[in-house]
C-alpha cells in the first residue's frame, strides 16, 4: 500500500493521455457509480461535472458505514501521527473519546 500511495504522490511528468479521460466508467461498478453520485452528485452537478443520474436516497445503514469508515480513516491517522511523543500527547485522550462517543451513539440506533 505504501508503494501504491508514494505513486499517487509523485509530480505529473510527461504527456497527457487524452484516452485517459472517463477510465472510472468502467473500472467503477454501477454500485460503486450510483453509491458516489448519490454522496457527491449534488457537488459534482455545481461543479460542471456529467452526472449519469444515478443519484438515489441512503439507507441509514449505507450512511453508517460510510461514517464508520471515515472516523476509523481518521482515527489511523491519528494513531500514525502518535508515533511521535508531543502528538500522541496531545491527542491520545480526544482521539479514544470521539471512537468511544461514536461507539455508543452507533450501538444505540
Amino acid at each position: 500500500m505504501a508503494a501504491a500511495r508514494g505513486e499517487w504522490h509523485q509530480p505529473l511528468t510527461g504527456v497527457i493521455l487524452r484516452d485517459n479521460a472517463g477510465k472510472w466508467k468502467s473500472r467503477m461498478s454501477l454500485r460503486q457509480r450510483t453509491l458516489f453520485e448519490s454522496v457527491a452528485g449534488d457537488l459534482l452537478d455545481e461543479l460542471g461535472y456529467p452526472v449519469e443520474g444515478l443519484a438515489r436516497r441512503l439507507s441509514r445503514g449505507e450512511k453508517m458505514v460510510r461514517v464508520a469508515d471515515h472516523r476509523l480513516r481518521s482515527l489511523a491517522g491519528t494513531l500514525w501521527k502518535m508515533r511521535r511523543p508531543y502528538y500522541r500527547r496531545l491527542k491520545a485522550a480526544s482521539a479514544w473519546a470521539r471512537l468511544r462517543a461514536f461507539l455508543r451513539r452507533a450501538a444505540s440506533q
